[in-house]
């Protein structure tokens, strides 16, 4: 796995939390 796909992965699940928390 490469470690731009991580970041990718990282932030889309932050953003997915974030907007489940809001």
């Amino acid at each position: 796995m490469d470690r731009r796909d991580f970041m990718k992965l990282t932030a889309s699940a932050a953003a997915v939390t974030a907007a489940h928390r809001a």
